[in-house]
């Protein structure tokens, strides 16, 4: 049986995987039982035979930081674009409709 450092390292490389993978139902379970795994390792507390294993953690909890940044920027850029784009419409929009009525009072 895996050791609880162990454990949380094997929860944390699959949210990484669920949360690259976008199945965020997934994600969120596991990050329940990251967080209940959490618990149990700050009460036994660590060893030295631990430190290995809370360097792979840190990587791949570094990795996902990254991932969820990138992906935060990502996602700000695209709601950045559609509301120019809205922008863009609705000024068009405006613009023709007083062609219209300039074009009607001729």
């Amino acid at each position: 049986m895996p050791s609880p450092c162990q454990r949380l390292l094997m929860l944390t490389l699959a949210l990484e995987d669920s949360l690259r993978r976008e199945s965020w139902n997934e994600a969120d379970s596991i990050l329940v039982q990251r967080a209940k795994v959490l618990d149990r390792l700050s009460a036994a507390g660590l060893t030295e035979a631990d430190v290995p294993t809370l360097e792979r953690l840190r990587e791949a909890e570094s990795r996902i930081l990254r991932f969820l940044e990138e992906s935060k920027a990502a996602v700000s850029g695209s709601l950045r674009s559609r509301l120019q784009s809205r922008r863009a419409a609705a000024a068009y929009s405006a613009s023709a409709a007083g062609a219209v009525s300039l074009d009607r009072a001729g």
